[in-house]
């Protein structure tokens, strides 16, 4: 079988910043160490330092051992004591690799940056995240994109167009989100058949006609009582699930808020279009289904990967509402901070291993989702 990388052209615009890091990827993560780099620190010829790499490095879990929440090799100077000391080559490869990321589907890699570093979201920010702005590389000149031997991969080509074909409607990110979920619980129940005639119907229904169709559906009308209420049960769901403790955010803060109150209307209004304007959440929201996808196929569960996407979102508005008594800059610094650490505590943990349990949350219904999203 051909083997086919595609990766975007923005993939390698990425540069760390090192110590001027809003969000240090030396945080709160246990990093996991591979067997070829421990092999190359029980072999540093400075003794005292050889011992401190391999003691701070658990031999049940080949993880780094926390300290106060910071990997022990954080230097005071936000800086790696190991790649200081020894070199860039002395680095473990999730170090070096992150925040890139490499997913395959049958013959298929799909080279990523996650949005787990907050230098991604800046980058993102600013490209076409779902288009035919890709560069493909394989060694034959003749190759099938998806030779996968099973029905998914007629599935992937078809849903990647029709994502792109709505990425490139001029719809705002609360019209796409509306529509993304409709067609999502559409198209999965019919994923989830596999069938070629649940296939040709899926090629056949989910055309331009439909979803034009799905774009005059979206009717906003603002309805208070129905945004008070879904924010408390989000921010509850959000501080059970998803929040690491550093960015904990108090529910009184949230509750301190008074909707009805037109002020507090009006600097709702302005923290959701700030939080638009810092990250593009079209973009954003579709820059997730992006690199998400080739699990939804794999999983038959494309609708959980849309939510996903519309939750982190949704909760990025949410707590730009509770920033309001704090400067532009820093309201900014704290919410590429908080979708930085939302990313990290889904993407990378038991949550988006579980996402389909995960998401079945009556608050994260797709009718309660729909509401919310026509009401806000």
């Amino acid at each position: 079988m051909k083997e086919v990388e595609i990766r975007p052209t923005y993939y390698d615009k990425f540069k760390c910043s090192a110590d001027k890091c809003l969000y240090s990827c030396c945080i709160h993560w246990n990093i996991a160490f591979d067997d070829k780099t421990i092999e190359k620190y029980a072999n540093i010829e400075d003794e005292e330092f050889c011992e401190y790499v391999l003691n701070n490095i658990s031999p049940a879990t080949k993880k780094a051992t926390l300290k106060k929440g910071y990997c022990p090799f954080l230097d005071t100077d936000s800086l790696c004591k190991i790649q200081k000391k020894c070199g860039e080559e002395y680095l473990c490869d999730t170090c070096k690799s992150f925040p890139r990321t490499r997913r395959t589907l049958g013959n298929i890699i799909k080279k990523d940056i996650l949005i787990s570093c907050p230098e991604v979201l800046k980058i993102i920010r600013n490209e076409k995240v779902f288009s035919d702005n890709y560069i493909v590389e394989t060694n034959d000149k003749e190759w099938e994109l998806l030779q996968l031997g099973i029905d998914n991969k007629k599935y992937f080509i078809e849903l990647f167009n029709k994502l792109k074909f709505l990425y490139e409607q001029k719809y705002d990110y609360k019209k796409s989100m509306f529509v993304l979920l409709n067609f999502a619980e559409d198209c999965t129940n019919l994923i989830k058949k596999k069938s070629d005639k649940n296939f040709k119907t899926f090629k056949e229904k989910f055309n331009e006609e439909y979803f034009t169709s799905l774009a005059k559906q979206y009717n906003h009308k603002k309805d208070i009582s129905i945004v008070n209420k879904f924010q408390k049960e989000l921010f509850s769901f959000a501080d059970k699930h998803l929040l690491n403790k550093r960015m904990y955010i108090p529910l009184e803060t949230y509750n301190s808020l008074n909707f009805t109150d037109k002020s507090t209307i009006k600097q709702n209004q302005k923290a959701v279009k700030m939080a638009d304007k810092l990250f593009n959440l079209k973009n954003l929201l579709f820059y997730i289904i992006n690199i998400t996808i080739t699990d939804s196929i794999k999983y038959t569960d494309f609708l959980s990967n849309v939510k996903f996407a519309v939750l982190i979102v949704l909760f990025i508005n949410l707590f730009a509402i509770t920033q309001q008594d704090i400067t532009k800059q820093r309201t900014n610094n704290n919410l590429l901070t908080l979708a930085t650490c939302l990313f990290r505590s889904t993407f990378h943990a038991k949550f988006y291993d579980n996402i389909e349990e995960s998401l079945s949350d009556k608050t994260l219904s797709t009718k309660n989702l729909i509401d919310f999203i026509t009401s806000f």
